[in-house]
């Protein structure tokens, strides 16, 4: 092993965050019987959660360990920006908003 992990290897485990926003999808097609519960609840002046509409990412050791390299490569935590990480990681199904929420780690 070079010791460098390989974005095709990252990239299958990011597809993999679909099969949840398909499930997301399937959840909102029977969401008649939460809408009820909404109406319940807003008369109790709660605010309701809001899911964001981006999968949610599972940070695996592999595409960690990528985080980690691109950050080092471009100076350490203080001088490294989301941007600049997002382009040295180079991988499909990553966002801006996934790097700048792990770079608060």
């Amino acid at each position: 092993m070079d010791g460098t992990s390989s974005p095709e290897k990252c990239s299958t485990l990011l597809d993999l965050n679909r099969e949840e926003a398909v499930e997301k999808n399937n959840e909102e097609e029977s969401s008649s019987v939460e809408d009820e519960d909404q109406q319940v609840t807003s008369s109790n002046n709660v605010r309701q959660y809001v899911r964001s509409n981006m999968p949610r990412l599972r940070w695996t050791p592999d595409l960690h360990l990528s985080f980690v390299r691109a950050v080092q490569r471009l100076g350490g935590p203080h001088r490294a920006t989301p941007k600049m990480v997002l382009q040295m990681m180079n991988l499909k199904g990553l966002s801006i908003a996934h790097v700048k929420s792990h770079l608060q780690v």
